[in-house]
């Protein structure tokens, strides 16, 4: 169980930390690369997911639909998010479900300043570069 002076002091932590990330005083992927470090590369019992990625403009009038599906690791909402930024989209919802290391996340996209991505090269683009972030790791816990 835990205290409330040690639980106050996780926020604590935890607030600083964001703060420090936020105002460019930490180095924020320095310290994703050193918590996956810390994780055992292989679990003990793994199968190998092929990353899926699905973009549809059939779901929602107002954004592109992008479902990722693939193994989990630490840092992969963080670098799913990074490429979509990258691609120049705004990620305006996001849907996040990690089951027994199956990923299957679900972002609400559009362009930057509004709209579906029509253009169907860039649509080709999302998939391509998500799909590359998610062959990064490809071993999820049973």
């Amino acid at each position: 169980m835990v205290s409330p002076a040690s639980d106050q002091e996780l926020w604590s932590k935890v607030a600083a930390a964001v703060e420090g990330t936020l105002g460019g005083k930490t180095d924020f992927l320095a310290q994703i690369e050193a918590a996956r470090r810390r994780i055992p590369p292989r679990p003990l019992v793994s199968r190998r997911i092929e990353p899926e990625i699905r973009v549809d403009n059939n779901l929602s009038e107002r954004f592109t639909v992008v479902d990722v599906i693939c193994g989990d690791r630490i840092g992969l909402l963080y670098a799913l998010s990074r490429a979509l930024g990258d691609l120049s989209c705004d990620i305006h919802f996001a849907k996040i479900a990690t089951n027994q290391g199956l990923v299957t996340d679900v972002f609400y996209i559009s362009e930057i300043g509004g709209g579906q991505v029509l253009d169907p090269e860039k649509r080709l683009n999302v998939c391509r570069l998500l799909k590359a972030v998610a062959e990064d790791y490809q071993v999820a816990r049973r």
